[in-house]
C-alpha cells in the first residue's frame, strides 16, 4: 500500500515542480519556494524551503526513487519509504529552538 501512496505523491510532486535549472534543482515544490540545496546523499536531496502560505522555513527531502522493475527493487523501495516516514514522524515530534 505504501508503495502506491509513494508513487502517487511522487507523481504529484513531479507535476507541481517548477525547475530552476538544467540539473534538476526545483524552484518550487507545491506551495514551498526552494531557497537553496542543503545537501544530497544516498536517499536523495535536501532543500531549505519557505512555506509560501505560512511564511515559515522548512527542510524538504526529495527521495530519489528509480522505477522499480524487479520484486527486489520493489521491496527496497518499500524499505526506503518506511524509513522516510519514520524520519518524518521523529522530526515532527521535535520541538526545540536549535532544531
Amino acid at each position: 500500500m505504501w508503495g502506491v501512496v509513494a508513487e502517487r505523491r511522487r507523481a504529484a510532486i513531479r507535476n507541481s515542480c517548477k525547475m530552476s535549472n538544467r540539473i534538476g534543482i526545483p524552484k518550487a515544490i507545491d506551495h514551498f519556494e526552494i531557497l537553496k540545496r542543503l545537501g544530497s546523499g544516498g536517499m536523495g536531496m535536501a532543500f531549505l524551503a519557505r512555506h509560501t502560505n505560512l511564511g515559515r522555513n522548512v527542510a524538504i527531502k526529495v527521495v530519489r526513487l528509480e522505477d522499480a522493475v524487479t520484486e527486489q527493487e520493489r521491496k527496497e523501495r518499500e524499505v526506503l519509504t518506511e524509513r522516510l516516514l519514520r524520519e518524518n514522524t521523529i522530526a515532527a515530534a521535535l520541538d526545540h529552538s536549535a532544531v
